[in-house]
C-alpha cells in the first residue's frame, strides 16, 4: 500500500512538470488558427514581419514552429531553405527562406509562408482564411503602394504591394490572386545601396 502510494505520488509530480513544460511551449494564440480573431491577429503578425527587420531563420522557426533545412541547391552565393511545419501550415513546404546577392542592392532577402487549406484548424473544423481584402486594406492604410500590371498575352494579372523604410525597399504579394483567401504570403526585403561619390568609384 505504501508502495502504491510512493509511485502515485512520484507519478502525479512527473506529469505536474511535464504539463508545466508544455504551458511553456503553448503557440501563441494566432498559431490556434480557424477563428477569426486568430487570423486578425495573425494578419497583424505578418505586416509587422514585413515591415521590421528580415527576421532571421531561428526566430521564424521559434515563433512558429518551424523546421527549416537547406535546399539542395544551396550555394554560398544563393542561400534557400525549406521548412515544414504543423498547425498553420501545409505539412511540406510550410515556408521558405532566400538570400540572395543583388548589383542593385546589396542583398535580397525572400520569405514565403504557405498556409494550410483544410479545415482540421479548430473544432468547428472551418478552414483558415487569411482575407486578401483585411490584408491590403490594412497594408494601403500604413502607406504601402499597390502595383498592378497584367500580361495581355496570357492573361496574367499581378499585384504587388510596395514600401520603402528603415533601408529597405520592401515588397508584399500574395497567390493565388484570385482567391478570397491568401495561401501564400511573401516577403520580399532588399538592401537600399546609397550611390557612392565619383571620388570613392575612382579610387575604386
Amino acid at each position: 500500500m505504501k508502495l502504491h502510494k510512493f509511485w502515485t505520488v512520484v507519478l502525479a509530480g512527473a506529469l505536474g512538470l511535464l504539463a508545466s513544460a508544455c504551458a511553456q511551449t503553448l503557440p501563441r494564440p494566432y498559431q490556434r488558427a480557424g477563428t477569426y480573431p486568430a487570423e486578425l491577429q495573425l494578419m497583424h503578425r505578418l505586416i509587422e514581419i514585413a515591415e521590421g527587420s528580415p527576421p532571421t531563420l531561428a526566430a521564424l522557426e521559434m515563433e512558429f514552429g518551424l523546421s527549416y533545412q537547406k535546399n539542395w541547391n544551396f550555394t554560398d552565393e544563393v542561400q534557400g531553405y525549406g521548412a515544414t511545419g504543423s498547425l498553420l501550415f501545409i505539412p511540406i513546404d510550410s515556408s521558405s527562406y532566400t538570400i540572395l546577392p543583388s548589383r542593385a542592392s546589396g542583398s535580397i532577402q525572400l520569405v514565403r509562408f504557405s498556409f494550410a487549406e483544410q479545415g482540421v484548424l479548430n473544432k468547428a473544423n472551418r478552414p483558415l482564411c487569411l482575407s486578401q481584402i483585411d490584408i491590403a486594406s490594412q497594408l494601403t492604410k500604413r502607406n504601402w503602394r499597390l502595383k498592378k500590371t497584367i500580361d495581355p498575352l496570357h492573361s496574367v494579372r499581378d499585384e504587388t504591394f510596395h514600401r520603402t523604410s528603415d533601408g529597405f525597399v520592401r515588397r508584399v504579394f500574395f497567390s493565388p490572386i484570385w482567391s478570397d483567401c491568401v495561401k501564400d504570403f511573401n516577403i520580399r526585403y532588399a538592401d537600399i545601396v546609397k550611390p557612392q561619390s565619383p571620388e570613392l568609384q575612382h579610387q575604386e
